[in-house]
């Protein structure tokens, strides 16, 4: 049992907003569900981006109301093809249903008022950053 925990801890902190503020306010549902994923397909998933504070969600040009300031919220690595089809066939498996596919990774949410089931293939070109 503890070392369940242990993992489920460490898998926590993965979700910590990249800015150095600290923020996981990552709902337990949502990370026991990409634990889940993880499970059953054998695979520990690379998270690139989690938790947002309101201040870092602006700075990396999120929505206003984007799902990682609600906690349930995860951005994949994706590197091949079957790393995609395995990553997206734990998370259905895990009961999450909504989806954006992006050439480098995979962004999967919970969005509390956001429609599912969502799949959109994104392949359009990355946000060009504004001038300071």
């Amino acid at each position: 049992m503890e070392t369940e925990e242990k993992n489920f801890n460490d898998l926590r902190q993965k979700f910590t907003c990249k800015c150095g503020c600290g923020r996981n306010n990552t709902t337990d549902d949502f990370l026991s569900k990409i634990s889940f994923a993880q499970t059953i397909t054998g695979i520990d998933y690379p998270i690139t981006s989690g938790c947002r504070c309101p201040q870092h969600n602006v700075e990396v040009e999120g929505s206003q109301d984007s799902p990682s300031l609600y906690g349930a919220h995860a951005d994949i690595a994706n590197e091949t093809p079957f790393n995609c089809f395995l990553i997206i066939k734990g998370l259905l498996m895990a009961g999450l249903e909504r989806f954006r596919i992006y050439p480098h990774h995979i962004h999967v949410d919970q969005h509390p008022t956001y429609p599912i089931p969502s799949f959109v293939w994104a392949n359009y070109p990355p946000k060009i950053k504004k001038e300071v």
